[in-house]
């Protein structure tokens, strides 16, 4: 009775509930009637994407086009151009003898590496320079270098960026150390082109023929050397003292200027070799035949009453400082930065 239906009779007289109808989107024939989608779904909305992609994503976020290429520095999808060490796209980077990207600085000490001057090697495979307030250090033009006691280039660093690890997407440091000689003590210096200066490390080395240092996942860490305030509290009486920096030579040119903090509490000081000094407070300084404070030694002060000791300086390098034992008993200073256990420190 329906004409709707696939099964129409126009004969019939009665609806027998026989009728039968075509699925939704197709006629009685099974024909698609609404249009098929990219998915090859009757009246389905799947669409291509930018990419001819059916219901894919489109370009990636961050590409430039279907096959995931990005934008070079020179604005080109899929182009090779990179940034040099300077910033510059497609640059030279830092002129062959010139320190940073502006070229030579006042300050710029232009290490050169001399591999055939020395027999032997050692190798830093990795190690980062740590400014002082703690930061990494790296930037373009900087210099990391090893020297012996004359200043002579040992071996210059080489920057490396891994690209894994705790330390990726950072600068660490490669070089080769060269030595005629095992246990030829080894310096470092750093030159931080932003800055134009050059600036002590604190760590030293001492030298063994085939030696590896650190690496890119654990790398050796180098310290810049700044200034320390070294304090020790004095009781009235007797006290031992030694000191653990190289005192700075702007703020004391003598023994009266090392002592000034503790006015005039302080009696009398004595060596076990190096003399002794006596306090003339009515003519405001200290005499006797110790001319100054020196890392290593150990001292007696006698105190009139208690007094804070404060006195400026370098740490004091101890590999490269090393204390001089007479025979029998050593009044023997203490130079590290870091309490130490008697057996190892010994």
């Amino acid at each position: 009775m329906d004409m709707e239906a696939c099964n129409y009779d126009s004969d019939a007289t009665m609806d027998d509930g026989t009728c039968e109808y075509a699925e939704e989107n197709y006629d009685c024939d099974g024909n698609c009637t609404a249009g098929e989608d990219c998915a090859g779904d009757c009246g389905g909305s799947a669409e291509l994407d930018e990419c001819g992609v059916c219901n894919g994503d489109g370009i990636a976020d961050g590409a430039c086009d279907c096959d995931g290429n990005v934008e070079d520095c020179a604005g080109d999808c899929g182009g090779t151009s990179e940034l040099d060490e300077c910033g510059v796209c497609n640059g030279d980077g830092i002129s062959d003898g010139a320190c940073g990207c502006d070229g030579n600085t006042e300050n710029c000490p232009n290490w050169q590496d001399d591999p055939g001057a020395y027999e032997f090697i050692s190798t830093l495979s990795g190690a980062i320079v740590i400014a002082d307030d703690g930061s990494q250090l790296g930037g373009a033009g900087d210099a990391l270098a090893a020297l012996d006691d004359s200043g002579n280039v040992r071996g210059v660093g080489m920057q490396i960026t891994p690209t894994f690890g705790p330390y990726e997407g950072t600068v660490v440091y490669e070089m080769t150390m060269r030595s005629n000689s095992e246990g030829d003590l080894i310096h470092f210096a750093y030159y931080d082109a932003s800055e134009d200066e050059v600036f002590d490390i604190a760590e030293s080395y001492s030298f063994i023929i085939n030696d590896i240092i650190g690496n890119l996942v654990m790398p050796f860490e180098l310290n810049i050397q700044t200034a320390v305030v070294q304090s020790i509290e004095l009781n009235a009486g007797w006290n031992w003292v030694s000191i653990n920096v190289d005192p700075d030579p702007v703020l004391y040119e003598d023994l009266t200027d090392q002592l000034a903090s503790i006015g005039d509490a302080g009696l009398f000081v004595g060596s076990q070799s190096s003399g002794t000094a006596t306090n003339y407070p009515q003519y405001g300084m200290w005499a006797g035949t110790i001319q100054t404070l020196a890392p290593g030694q150990m001292y007696r002060i006698k105190m009139d009453a208690p007094a804070t000791f404060v006195i400026t300086g370098m740490p004091v390098d101890v590999e490269s400082n090393p204390i001089e034992l007479i025979t029998g008993w050593n009044w023997l200073g203490y130079t590290p930065q870091n309490p130490g256990d008697v057996a190892p420190s010994l």
